[in-house]
């Protein structure tokens, strides 16, 4: 998602909004991060990529 600042300060922000019940890991990347990342063989972008659910819109 694209974002201004550090990355733990949005992550920060989000779970501010977002009062899970349960325990949550939120990774924030902006979408060049995720392109490098994804070219780079990264497996956990690659997973969310090529198997993950858009939760918001």
């Amino acid at each position: 998602m694209p974002f201004e600042g550090r990355h733990l300060a949005m992550i920060r922000d989000m779970r501010q909004h977002c009062l899970a019940p349960f325990p949550l890991d939120l990774l924030v990347r902006r979408p060049e991060e995720v392109e490098i990342r994804y070219r780079g063989g990264d497996p956990v972008v690659r997973a969310a990529v090529d198997h993950g659910e858009v939760l918001h819109g």
